[in-house]
This record gives C-alpha cells, structure tokens and sequence, in this order.
C-alpha cells in the first residue's frame, strides 16, 4: 500500500509539439496517470482545467490519438489500484489539427479500477478528414468502464464537427 497520490488545482494549456513522426513518444498528454498494481493505491485527479493541447503533426494516417488530455493507465497493468479523475475540465479546439486526438483516453480495462466523475470533457477541433478523427472519451474496452468497482458518472460530453465522436 502506497497511499493516495493527489494531482489538482492545475491550470495546463498551451502545450504543443512539432514533431512528425508515428512515435509512440510523439504525444502531447495534459495529464498522465500510470498507476502501479499495489492494492489500495488511489490516484486523484482533480479540479484541473486542461486546454490549447497542439500538435504540428499532419499524418492523418495514424490510428492512434497524437494529443490526449487525460490519459489513464497508458502502460497497461495497474490491477488492485484505483484512479479517480473528478471534476476536470478538458477542452481540445485545435482548428489545423490533423491527427486524431481525445479529451479522456484509458490505456486497459482490466487494470485499476477506474472513477470518472463530473469532468467536462469538450471536443470541438474543427472539422477533419480522412483517417483523422476526434473524440471525448476512448477506451480500449468494448463494454464497460473498467475493472469490477469502475463507474463513470455525472460526465458532459460535447463534440461537433466532421469526424467528432463522443467514443471510442
């Protein structure tokens, strides 16, 4: 047993990158949380404010998102621990933006159990084409939010535009 970890009251905007590449180290994240597989080990994300997430990325044939606001549990693993993201606010706006990008992203299903609550999770990048695409929330689990004791409540998701999705 670690404890809590606490991360918020933060203010992240204006993060960018020019870089081209299809690296997997090629990603502008506002907040990453990789927790550890200790039993009772929480994460709290909270209160944060992230937004002007920038990539000069155009290859719009990746499949995976360039930018990421709140990414959870990237690395996989994580089982017997807990991330709770409450009360964030993301917004990602980019309007030359051509790579696919999320507000939320969690990383496994089978790993910590997960307590996504009362965030505003904001997508409104301007219209995209081809292989690019925007989304509130993506989650590499078809059904469900996570790990048995994971919820999701309370979220407003907004997204517009071509190629916006709510999920994935």
């Amino acid at each position: 047993d670690l404890g809590t970890s606490e991360v918020y009251n933060n203010k992240i905007t204006t993060i960018s990158s020019t870089a081209t590449g299809a690296n997997a180290n090629n990603v502008i994240r506002g907040i990453r949380v990789n927790g550890n597989a200790f039993a009772a080990t929480i994460t709290r994300v909270y209160n944060n404010s992230i937004s002007n997430l920038q990539s000069g990325n155009t290859n719009a044939t990746l499949t995976t998102r360039r930018i990421i606001g709140l990414s959870l549990q990237p690395a996989g693993s994580g089982a017997g621990s807990g991330i709770y993201a409450e009360f964030n606010s993301v917004r990602i706006g980019a309007s030359n933006l051509a790579v696919s990008n999320a507000c939320l992203e969690r990383g496994t299903g089978s790993g910590p159990v997960y307590k996504v609550r009362n965030n505003i999770l904001a997508n409104v990048t301007a219209a995209q084409t081809g292989g690019a695409k925007h989304y509130c929330w993506v989650s590499t689990q078809a059904a469900g939010v996570g790990a048995s004791g994971s919820l999701s409540n309370y979220n407003d998701l907004y997204v517009i535009n071509t190629n916006g999705f709510v999920g994935l």
